[in-house]
């Protein structure tokens, strides 16, 4: 495949088993192109592996985001994925830019 890149993802509640899932992440510092939507990504997670590739992103500040958002990209709450969050990323302010990722796997 032409345009593959590689890309690590942990599989917090067990999203990459689906043929669709959500993952949240630091926004990137620019808008998604044409190009990045076709860019196909190569994802290894133990036994677990596929080519996925970006449908949709939406962009929140991190006192903002959504349990609608984190609760199929982690299994909890808003509240409780932002504490689990910063003992992770302790420097993530509140108006940090975050990015809910939609993925779909592409079939081979």
């Amino acid at each position: 495949m032409d345009n593959v890149k590689e890309l690590p993802l942990k599989n917090y509640n067990n999203c990459l088993a689906c043929d669709a899932f959500v993952y949240i992440n630091f926004a990137p510092p620019r808008l998604l192109t044409d190009a990045d939507l076709a860019t196909i990504y190569y994802t290894k997670n133990g036994e677990e592996e596929f080519y996925s590739q970006i449908v949709d992103i939406q962009r929140f500040d991190f006192s903002r985001m959504p349990s609608l958002a984190t609760l199929p990209a982690t299994g909890m709450e808003a509240h409780d994925w932002c504490r689990w969050w910063m003992t992770q990323y302790p420097n993530t302010q509140a108006t940090t830019e975050m990015a809910v990722y939609y993925y779909k796997k592409i079939k081979q």
